[in-house]
């Protein structure tokens, strides 16, 4: 997650938009990103309800510990696809590169020169990044890739890789949350 730009919300009040981004660790492509005011793991598990439904099986989620990586909601979510969840260790930033790499480039790229008076929502943020992504960063090479190959270039070459989700397995019932409530003898 990534603190961005100040823009008014839905009531007019200026908040700071924050950015949930997910890396494909090989090709360096942002499978899945949106600008919203919190960092909820509700928020945390559309994303990766979004990647599996799109993009097809994530083998590792690798996330810092904030408190929207680690609920027991979304652990339990991962436990029955078969994702596993590691963490970086705390206080050991190298260990998260690739991420704030991408963090510094969408902030020189495209934060700096966006005029924040003209987003008037976060839809209008987000419709404003992901052109930015989808014709800028995807589409230029990049250093820790091989020489004159772009994120989308890389994932369009190991896209064999991608396995599917098997048949029968019903996400939308797998990211439904489960609360437990105690029954009294009055029955509420």
């Amino acid at each position: 997650v990534m603190y961005g730009p100040t823009i008014p919300d839905e009531k007019g009040k200026l908040r700071k938009a924050l950015l949930m981004a997910f890396l494909d660790d090989a090709t360096r492509r942002i499978v899945y990103s949106r600008f919203s005011f919190s960092e909820k793991s509700i928020l945390f598990e559309d994303g990766i309800k979004h990647i599996l439904k799109t993009h097809g099986m994530i083998g590792r989620l690798y996330t810092d510990n904030g408190s929207s990586f680690i609920s027991n909601q979304t652990k339990r979510i991962l436990n029955i696809i078969g994702i596993t969840l590691t963490h970086s260790r705390p206080g050991i930033p190298k260990g998260r590169g690739k991420v704030e790499r991408f963090f510094r480039t969408l902030r020189d790229q495209f934060e700096r020169p966006l005029n924040g008076e003209e987003i008037q929502n976060i839809d209008a943020l987000n419709a404003r990044f992901h052109t930015w992504l989808e014709c800028e960063y995807h589409r230029s090479n990049h250093r820790g890739l091989d020489k004159d190959v772009t994120p989308l270039d890389a994932w369009l070459a190991k896209v064999n890789h991608i396995q599917a989700i098997k048949p029968g397995v019903d996400l939308d019932r797998i990211f439904l949350h489960m609360v437990s409530r105690k029954v009294y003898k009055d029955s509420t």
